[in-house]
């Protein structure tokens, strides 16, 4: 083409290009559902004052949307992929999302397998268990295998410019 219709526009600040990058990817059939939340949150990130319901406006999709999408971040990595890859269905993946992060694994075959409105049953029912045992006190039923404490050990490099500086 010898000429294309575009609009051109000067000072545009970052916070504003990153918006119209996520208005552009929104219709985009290969940007990935994680990827959106990924760009979402970095624009959150950057700008710590604004709500979803701005973003919402920003980006021109409703805070619901915004806050469920945004919700793909708690997902564990492979589920993540999963989801990217079209392996869960969206529905799923967001109420996978709600179930808490240590307990995620043991419901993946099941959001992979049953439908939306099935799994979305499920995931309700196990959301509602876990904050009943929580109020109740009652965590063991949920604990994941035996506790064992990690060791963090710093190099003594750092320990000893640490106590120089004080």
């Amino acid at each position: 083409l010898q000429s294309i219709p575009c609009i051109i526009k000067y000072n545009v600040s970052d916070d504003a290009v990153l918006a119209a990058q996520i208005q552009a990817n929104a219709i985009r059939p290969e940007t990935k559902p994680v990827e959106f939340a990924r760009q979402m949150k970095r624009m959150l990130t950057r700008r710590p004052e604004m709500t979803f319901d701005e973003l919402a406006h920003l980006i021109h999709k409703s805070p619901s949307w915004v806050r469920k999408t945004l919700g793909l971040l708690r997902l564990v990595r492979e589920s993540r992929k999963m989801v990217d890859r079209g392996e869960i269905a969206i529905q799923s993946a967001y109420m996978l999302a709600k179930i808490p992060h240590h307990l995620q694994a043991g419901y993946l075959d099941q959001a992979r397998i049953l439908p939306s409105r099935e799994f979305r049953a499920l995931a309700a029912s196990v959301i509602k268990q876990y904050t009943e045992a929580v109020k109740q006190g009652r965590m063991e039923a949920f604990w994941c295998g035996e506790f064992r404490p990690q060791a963090h050990l710093r190099s003594l490099r750092d320990i000893q410019s640490e106590t120089q500086r004080q």
